[in-house]
């Protein structure tokens, strides 16, 4: 009677199976993706935190404060960037009252919550206020609407850190004050720029202290000057949502809905696509009976405008042509007018705007002679477009 060995087929597999080319390619790969996956955290872990709310202090966009922010912490001001009123008189109280409260901006904030902001720092800083708030933190202080529109404005006043700023962008519609203890700076056309009522200061516009303007005229002066005053400066960017105080039933009697409500739209619009949806069959390829060539088609055309002698529509067609290819190249959009395609392309190949304009919308040449020289004069004026 033969004993029964076990079998080892499965370990000799296993053994061959490491041992073959193709796990040493398997490892290779798998060396590949670890060290895509630990490249993409390192990644996202060392990258700086930004968002696109305007004015917020870590918005590098156009809009944003970022640059005012980063100088005012190299100047050592503390910054508390917070998204209510309650968080900013928590941070108040934090820094014992030695502190800066910036409001950028006031959507969504009830009178309740601007007279929260009373007295809760040494300096208040409005940026472009909406009238309550306005009429809140400065009495009797209102918007104007000025005439004219010409910037930059000077200081006028004996506000010492509008003196020092010198001059500001003119951006907003201006404030007046009917307070005797207010101070109007940067007036023009019966509207300050900027007003400043003991230690609330409120300006009509934020875009001086934007990533955009903070560069022009005193903006950036100014800016340091006011939100650089106390050690630290509380950011108070008002959040819509966060501002509406909804309590945690009302949150979670919210969800209790929302739920249902997504899957009631997924369910209508599969059943909508199911009934209005057209059932096409699978694709059935079609020979075509002859392949003509763009180039054919081409020459073709040109040779029924010859032998039509229509030298006036072949040469509108390459005028329009060049000017199509000429204004993609430098950023012209369709909508841009005659005159001012002229001036940019005058500007682009150093050539007079009569030439320019003579070349591109001048009279249609009366034979195939002339239409090859316009040809001629085309192609030149789109290479010396196309130089640097």
């Amino acid at each position: 009677m033969s004993t029964m060995m076990p079998s080892d087929t499965t370990p000799r597999r296993r053994t061959r199976w490491r041992e073959s080319r193709g796990w040493r390619v398997s490892r290779g790969w798998l060396a590949v993706a670890a060290v895509a996956v630990l490249f993409t955290i390192v990644l996202i872990a060392s990258r700086t935190q930004t968002s696109g709310v305007p004015l917020a202090p870590d918005n590098p966009g156009q809009n944003g404060a970022r640059a005012l922010a980063q100088i005012l912490g190299r100047e050592g001001v503390q910054i508390r960037s917070v998204r209510t009123v309650a968080e900013a008189s928590e941070a108040a109280d934090q820094a014992a009252g030695a502190a800066t409260v910036l409001v950028a901006g006031d959507f969504g904030m009830t009178g309740a919550q601007a007279r929260q902001l009373q007295g809760i720092s040494e300096t208040t800083v409005l940026l472009a206020p909406q009238a309550d708030l306005l009429t809140t933190l400065v009495p009797g202080a209102s918007y104007v609407t000025r005439t004219t529109a010409s910037g930059p404005i000077a200081a006028q006043c004996a506000d010492p850190d509008a003196t020092a700023a010198g001059s500001l962008s003119e951006t907003g519609s201006g404030l007046s004050t009917a307070s005797a203890t207010a101070t109007p700076c940067f007036v023009v056309d019966g509207g300050a720029a900027m007003v400043r009522d003991g230690a609330v200061t409120a300006l009509d516009s934020a875009l001086p202290f934007t990533n955009a303007h903070l560069a022009a005229d005193g903006n950036a002066a100014l800016g340091l000057r006011l939100l650089g005053a106390q050690p630290t400066l509380i950011w108070l960017v008002p959040d819509r949502v966060a501002m509406q105080e909804v309590t945690a039933i009302e949150h979670e009697d919210a969800r209790r809905w929302i739920g249902p409500a997504v899957w009631v739209l997924i369910v209508s619009l599969g059943l909508a696509v199911w009934w209005r949806g057209r059932r096409l069959g699978a694709l059935v390829p079609e020979p075509m009976p002859v392949v003509v060539h763009s180039s054919e088609s081409t020459v073709g055309r040109a040779r029924l405008y010859r032998r039509s002698r229509d030298t006036g529509h072949a040469a509108a067609l390459l005028r329009a042509g060049t000017v199509t290819r000429i204004a993609a190249r430098i950023g012209l959009d369709r909508s841009t007018s005659p005159a001012a395609v002229v001036e940019a392309i005058s500007v682009a190949s150093g050539r007079p705007p009569s030439a320019v304009h003579d070349l591109l919308y001048g009279p249609a040449p009366a034979s195939a002679t002339e239409l090859a020289l316009l040809t001629t004069e085309l192609d030149h004026l789109s290479r010396e477009v196309r130089r640097p």
